[in-house]
């Protein structure tokens, strides 16, 4: 998982020390939010929702902590009063389209 978590840092951290950037979008999974639990639509605050990371497979585990770590990252710059750009995070549940190139699975 820390890979994951400490990649992400990293680039928030790069993007707060160029103190020209505005927004930051980070590309996350519905596994942060579902995975490991029982799903029920419709989501009432979908903001708060998090998957169980106990029930969780590893990789829905590492992409529950690295978004974790984003937020976690903004609000702590929030507090102690530093300017901070804006995060937006999306959780696509699958991408379409055809691969951009040979290797386009895991297992390959």
């Amino acid at each position: 998982f820390k890979p994951a978590r400490v990649g992400t840092l990293n680039v928030l951290r790069a993007a707060q020390a160029a103190g020209t950037v505005r927004r930051v979008v980070l590309t996350s999974s519905t596994a942060a939010i579902s995975s490991g639990r029982k799903f029920s639509w419709p989501v009432e605050n979908p903001e708060q929702e998090w998957g169980d990371l106990e029930h969780a497979d590893t990789y829905s585990q590492s992409k529950i902590l690295a978004e974790r770590a984003a937020w976690d990252f903004v609000s702590q710059q929030k507090d102690v009063g530093v300017p901070v750009f804006e995060l937006v995070t999306l959780n696509p549940n699958f991408f379409v389209g055809p691969p951009l190139g040979p290797a386009w699975a895991t297992s390959h």
